[in-house]
């Protein structure tokens, strides 16, 4: 985006506005290449196939799985 632009966008918000674009500036200057690799850019990438693992022969649920509980007998 051209710093023209840039401009006349921040020329356009408030003084608190302007402050916190002032403040990100800043960020990105002194930890920027680091941020932008790890949360920006990430998107970009494609994502990473994903074989099964904890369930890949199955599960099981056991027969009296809706049977009440006797705990919470007091309750019902």
């Amino acid at each position: 985006m051209p710093v023209a632009v840039l401009e006349k966008e921040i020329s356009g918000l408030s003084p608190t506005q302007r402050d916190a674009v002032a403040m990100f500036v800043r960020f990105l200057l002194t930890q920027g290449d680091d941020f932008a690799q790890r949360y920006i850019f990430n998107y970009r990438k494609k994502p990473v196939k994903r074989e099964l693992g904890l369930f890949a022969e199955g599960f099981s649920i056991s027969s009296d799985f809706d049977a009440p509980i006797e705990d919470f007998a007091e309750y019902m």
